[in-house]
């Protein structure tokens, strides 16, 4: 049967319609990090040092928990292509039970990695103030669980709205709880950088309370109830999901984790140096949110025809995809090379700083474009459900080929010491790397995906989710 001809217009507007509410939805999550830091800074540094040292654990555990639920996106898409909807319910029921019990395993490995910072020489406050936030950061993470799968199955749905909302819900939150907490204020004790934690897992709690509430009583979720009693929640099916989720969590904790570690290793070239890098990884993570918000949607929309075997608008989707990727890699590229140095002085005063931060954001404008690539090719991925391949392209770009390059070009093991440019170039390097390698997994998953379509226009098959 032929399918009819897609229209590159028409996926665009499909990827745009879900890429805007998915970015700013992700903006605002990104402003509470901003949030914290500001707030806390205002109460003094050793409030402000021990959130960032206490943020060090909690984050690649936040990040694993984020990469944990991106598996929700092509487990239900795939099954709406496919035309078996009845199984979304108990598909969604086992992730939700993978997810939380994910959520308390985390919790447990926080408390107990608490008494490391007894450990540390340095400022009593600030060490109090880690143990502090830990403590009350790590129970938002079931309510990040819960919040990442009825974010991932509104989406999945292309109902983008939700994410959008609750996002500006979390913000609006954040900074009210962050100025009660920290600051003592309607008779609650002054916490300083400890409130932060308590601001961040109140806020969590509630966002997961009334998107709970909200999904109960939406219309379009009315024959995807998941959370009744009646859904299957076998253990064959939390199995499969973990196996999908797993290298996923893994891939985004070990990314999080090198970008953590770049700033230890340029620490002996003083701290305007390591403020510079800092200011750079910032900007670029905002700028991030690009490529990943587009990539998410292409998840979504790669998944349902694969799991329709709808290789014309499978075909057309890729086309249109990094394309459109592309596009917005050079607006993004224009205005961070244009306004670099206008963007560094939002952050500092201090002109060492400044003009440091200004020239890392001219590798960022290099280093942004593999990084582009090489995400779009990892939501096409997540669409076939291949979370090794990221796991595993993960790995090679981050830590065989970025942070042993960047820490050698960085400290001048076998050149003159390029300080915090040697870590950029390795970023270039292993990201260019896994463009390539990301770019040959979606080539080969294509070519066997299009080789069975065609196998099942002659063959109908019995579980068209196999692929």
């Amino acid at each position: 049967m032929d399918q009819p001809k897609p229209s590159w217009i028409a996926e665009l507007r499909q990827l745009l319609k879900l890429f805007f509410p998915i970015i700013s939805g992700q903006l605002c999550q990104q402003a509470i990090g901003v949030t914290d830091t500001v707030m806390a800074g205002a109460a003094g540094a050793s409030e402000l040092s021990g959130v960032a040292l206490g943020a060090s654990f909690f984050v690649p555990c936040m990040l694993a928990m984020t990469g944990m639920s991106l598996g929700i996106h092509p487990t239900v898409t795939r099954l709406l292509g496919a035309g078996r909807e009845c199984e979304i319910p108990s598909r969604v029921r086992q992730a939700a039970l993978v997810l939380l019990g994910f959520a308390f395993f985390l919790i447990a490995l926080l408390l107990l990695l608490r008494p490391i910072y007894a450990l540390i020489p340095s400022d009593p406050r600030m060490l109090e103030v880690a143990r502090g936030y830990l403590a009350a950061v790590c129970f938002a993470l079931p309510a990040l669980a819960v919040c990442s799968l009825l974010r991932g199955f509104c989406e999945s749905l292309s109902r983008t709205l939700p994410t959008l909302v609750f996002g500006l819900v979390c913000f609006a939150l954040n900074v009210p709880l962050n100025w009660i907490f920290i600051y003592g204020k309607f008779g609650m004790p002054a916490l300083g950088g400890i409130g932060c934690g308590v601001a961040t897992a109140l806020t969590l709690n509630i966002a997961a309370l009334l998107f709970a509430l909200w999904i109960a009583r939406a219309k379009f979720c009315a024959r995807y109830r998941f959370w009744q009693k009646s859904v299957s929640s076998g253990l064959q099916g939390c199995v499969s999901y973990l196996k999908l989720g797993a290298p996923l969590a893994l891939s985004s904790a070990i990314e999080g984790a090198a970008f953590a570690l770049s700033a230890l290793i340029i620490s002996p070239f003083g701290p305007e140096i390591v403020a510079a890098h800092s200011v750079a990884l910032n900007v670029s993570g905002l700028y991030f949110m690009v490529p990943l918000a587009l990539a998410m949607a292409a998840t979504i929309r790669s998944g349902f025809f694969i799991g329709a075997c709808d290789r014309a608008h499978y075909l057309n989707l890729l086309r249109t995809a990094y394309a459109v990727n592309f596009a917005l890699y050079l607006l993004c590229v224009a205005s961070l090379w244009c306004w670099r140095f206008d963007i560094t002085a939002l952050y500092t005063s201090d002109p060492k700083v400044a003009a440091t931060a200004g020239l890392l954001l001219a590798f960022c404008c290099v280093y942004m474009l593999p990084d582009t690539v090489q995400m779009m090719s990892v939501g096409i991925l997540r669409g076939f459900k291949d979370s090794k391949s990221i796991f595993k392209g993960t790995l090679i770009a981050y830590w065989a080929l970025s942070m042993p390059l960047g820490a050698a070009l960085a400290l001048g093991i076998f050149t003159t010491p390029m300080d915090a440019r040697g870590i950029w170039a390795g970023f270039i390097a292993g990201l260019s790397a896994a463009s390539v390698y990301y770019g040959l997994k979606v080539k080969s998953r294509t070519r066997d995906f299009l080789r069975e379509c065609e196998r099942r226009d002659n063959e109908p098959l019995k579980n068209p989710d196999g692929v």
